[in-house]
């Protein structure tokens, strides 16, 4: 498992043939990994795995169209889903994150713990890469966790481009292998690993964010 072909295209991204531990490392340290380099036997493995998330893909979004119906009635507007429930790249433990504009006449942090009492609890507040407040909140729809982030409209407008540019970036075949991995990551308990893979897939996908993090304006 996880053996790459030796192909010109596996040369091409630093990938080797190896032992299956030491190519999920390879795999890693590249940071990305096309469909068409894993091993053929692999690739139906990859397949077959993605297939079983169907379901879990469609009530992902079912329940992100009822969690944004919700905090719409709460004067929340202008909500975008990110992060995997988004890219199709979700796993079957996988929540639903919501970006937002702070609303207008919520000022502060009370006001809007005020505006989403009873719906949202307030967890932390965040950074971003300009330096303004994400606050983040959070409430479950459908049995399904949902973190609500509400930031300043430039930075709504900033997390919008991303998601929209690493969506459409994305092919069908690049999901099924970054959720492969993700999966092998999650089944090895490789918490920090896990975390880095997503963030690779994220600056692969959206020049952007790229842009931001070799400014300095993005951790």
């Amino acid at each position: 498992m996880h053996r790459v072909r030796n192909d010109k295209s596996a040369g091409q991204a630093g990938l080797r043939p190896s032992a299956s531990e030491a190519d999920l490392h390879a795999i890693l340290h590249a940071g990305r990994i096309r469909l068409h380099q894993l091993a053929l036997a692999e690739q139906g493995l990859a397949k077959r795995f993605y297939a079983t998330l169907a379901s879990r893909r469609a009530d992902l979004a079912a329940a992100t169209a009822r969690a944004i119906g919700a905090s719409r009635v709460r004067g929340i507007a202008e909500l975008q889903a990110m992060g995997s429930s988004q890219y199709g790249t979700a796993l079957h433990a996988s929540d639903v994150d919501l970006y937002a504009p702070i609303p207008p006449n919520c000022p502060d942090l009370d006001s809007l713990r005020a505006l989403l009492d009873g719906h949202a609890e307030y967890r932390k507040t965040r950074s971003v890469p300009t330096a303004g407040p994400r606050y983040l909140f959070a409430f479950q729809q459908d049995g399904v966790d949902v973190d609500l982030n509400l930031v300043e409209r430039a930075d709504y407008r900033l997390a919008v481009t991303v998601v929209q540019e690493i969506a459409a970036a994305l092919t069908v075949p690049d999901r099924i292998a970054n959720t492969w991995i993700k999966h092998l990551l999650q089944q090895q308990g490789l918490a920090d690993a896990y975390d880095r893979w997503k963030d690779a897939t994220r600056l692969h996908h959206s020049p952007v964010l790229r842009l931001l993090r070799s400014s300095g304006h993005a951790a």
